[in-house]
């Protein structure tokens, strides 16, 4: 072996052993508020202060009343949303300062809190499947990001006041994906479910955003930023100003691709409300029942009960499944099947499942208009019975009914 082989060699060597000790490294942290045997601590913070990038800590049902910091790197797993709940007695509960996306916050009930996570600097962690209530200070309810770019997915917002429950502020690239916004009570700031400022490149995807009311932008609140939301259900949001579904100002420039947007309500731009320095791409939309559906602002390939001119556009009934019980998927036969244009459309719909399907059954997939992408159900065949067959079957079912009657006799 040359003196080149070694030293390779010698490279290979080091750079395994330094993985395995990264591996190796990595622990797992647990807590529980009762301090029951084996456990490492009966803190957030405390776990947080002693872990290390890679470790994960895994939290034990109950109500720990702290306010904690996210460390980069490191994993907070509570046991479930609905047995593990973080009160934060009032000021900030969750803050994530300067740290990147193997970062995770995951499983809480985050309660009683100025703001439940505040976010800022880095790349941004992972907030999933939290419950958020019962928070709120006027610059936002449940989740404030500033300078980052965090994923904010499956979690429950409902409940939280003041501030929008979600506000973005020079967060570009933020995702939203996937969350349960409803029930929420903004009329301290513009955004019943949403406010984005100042941000770019954000996205805004398969969210319900439902029953909130504000004075401006009664489901999403955009100003000064771009913004792309496709395949949320923003229903029955109110703005007592403008915008019961979405108000966009101060420049912003949207795209809006394959939502539900119906039931909103507001004085002026039921739907959606337009500045005259907006820009908007609007889509494949269902925009219906919303007072006035467009203002200052048009669509192509879109329902809307308004009938706003625009290409392709129709206005006839949607024929969702059940609206009553808020069931926005599209019945057999609905006009909007088949009827938007893929070449905007996004992979998949509200419920992953793909776009475009031909719905229509006419040989040709295209997307459908609004959040849920029809699927036709299957027809299953039933088998056809040869004459052999039918007295076999009829023999077969004569069998059963004697061993019935001899079962009860001898009961």
């Amino acid at each position: 072996m040359n003196t080149k082989q070694g030293i390779l060699l010698v490279g290979i060597g080091l750079l395994t052993v330094c993985a395995f000790t990264d591996i190796a490294a990595a622990k797992t942290w647990y807590v529980d508020d009762d301090g029951r045997p084996g456990i490492d601590f009966t803190s957030i913070q405390d776990a947080i202060n002693n872990a290390s990038v890679g470790d994960t800590i895994l939290v034990y049902n109950g109500t720990y009343y702290e306010n904690i910091n996210l460390k980069d790197g490191v994993k907070v797993q509570g046991e479930g949303a609905d047995v593990t709940i973080i009160d934060g007695g009032g000021t900030d509960g969750v803050w994530a300062s300067g740290v990147g996306p193997s970062t995770i916050l995951d499983g809480f009930t985050i309660t009683n809190c100025g703001v439940g996570v505040s976010i800022e600097g880095g790349t941004g962690p992972r907030i999933s499947r939290n419950t958020f209530t019962g928070n709120g200070l006027p610059h936002a309810g449940a989740i404030w990001v500033g300078w980052s770019s965090p994923v904010i997915t499956d979690n429950i917002i409902t409940g939280n006041v003041f501030g929008a429950p979600i506000t973005l502020d020079h967060a570009d690239s933020t995702t939203i994906i996937h969350n349960v916004i409803v029930n929420n009570d903004a009329m301290g700031s513009a955004g019943g479910g949403i406010a984005i400022y100042r941000s770019s490149s954000v996205n805004v995807l398969a969210n319900l955003i439902e029953d909130n009311p504000t004075f401006l932008g009664g489901g999403i609140f955009v100003s000064d930023a771009s913004a792309t939301i496709a395949n949320n259900v923003i229903a029955s949001n109110s703005a007592s100003e403008r915008g019961g579904a979405m108000a966009v100002y101060d420049g912003a420039t949207i795209t809006l691709l394959d939502n539900t947007i119906v039931n909103n309500t507001a004085p002026v731009g039921g739907g959606i409300y337009c500045d005259d320095s907006s820009s908007t791409s609007i889509v494949n939309n269902i925009i219906w029942g919303n007072g006035d559906d467009l203002y200052n602002c048009a669509a192509t390939y879109s329902d809307i009960k308004d009938g706003d001119p625009g290409e392709s556009n129709i206005c006839a009934d949607p024929m969702f499944l059940n609206p009553a019980n808020g069931d926005y998927h599209l019945q057999a036969g609905s006009p909007c099947i088949d009827a938007g244009n893929n070449t905007e459309a996004p992979s998949t719909d509200f419920d992953e499942n793909p776009r475009p399907i031909d719905g229509d059954d006419d040989g040709i997939a295209i997307v459908d208009m609004g959040a849920f992408e029809y699927t036709p159900r299957a027809v299953v065949a039933v088998p056809v019975l040869t004459p052999l067959g039918l007295v076999a079957l009829i023999g077969l079912l004569s069998l059963l009914t004697v061993s019935r009657i001899k079962r009860r006799g001898h009961s």
